[in-house]
């Protein structure tokens, strides 16, 4: 699903209008986006975490010369259980 399809659906649910709704999400996705820029991980209840890992400067030997690539921050998000639980459940309904 992409971000328009989402903003679709949540209108469809909530009532409200498209550009609301859009308006929502994006400052949603902003905010989490700013507090990842500032090296904090957010964890959103029953949903899951996203949390920053820092990789490790690498040297690697790219035709003959060696390279080195400096660290970098990586997102990962992990599902809550519960979420887990809830994809696991319908998925096996179906």
């Amino acid at each position: 699903m992409d971000s328009e399809n989402l903003i679709k659906k949540i209108s469809k649910h909530t009532g409200f209008k498209k550009k609301k709704c859009e308006a929502i999400l994006e400052k949603i996705f902003g905010l989490i986006s700013f507090q990842l820029k500032n090296k904090n991980n957010v964890s959103i209840e029953d949903f899951g975490s996203f949390r920053l890992i820092r990789k490790k400067p690498q040297i690697k030997l790219l035709k003959d010369i060696k390279t080195v690539f400096p660290p970098e921050d990586i997102v990962e998000f992990e599902l809550s259980e519960n979420t887990l639980k809830k994809i696991n459940t319908n998925s096996k309904n179906e």
